[in-house]
């Protein structure tokens, strides 16, 4: 059983946002505290948009941003 890692892609979101969508709204520069999945769920960080209306709902296929190291 491996470390379950996220995978964050800037170079896709950025193509689609603009930093200030996100930061800092959204999310600190640096250093960013950890969020469980259930926080997600109910709409923080990620959940923001990956509601499964703006974006895929964090609830769907694990691997689109995990992977096992």
């Amino acid at each position: 059983r491996g470390t379950v890692v996220g995978y964050f892609s800037h170079d896709f979101h950025t193509q689609v946002y603009n930093c200030n969508d996100c930061h800092t709204k959204l999310f600190a520069y640096s250093g960013g505290k950890r969020v469980t999945m259930k926080d997600m769920e109910q709409g923080k960080s990620c959940g923001t948009c990956h509601d499964g209306k703006g974006a895929f709902s964090v609830k769907g296929d694990c691997a689109k941003c995990h992977k096992k190291n």
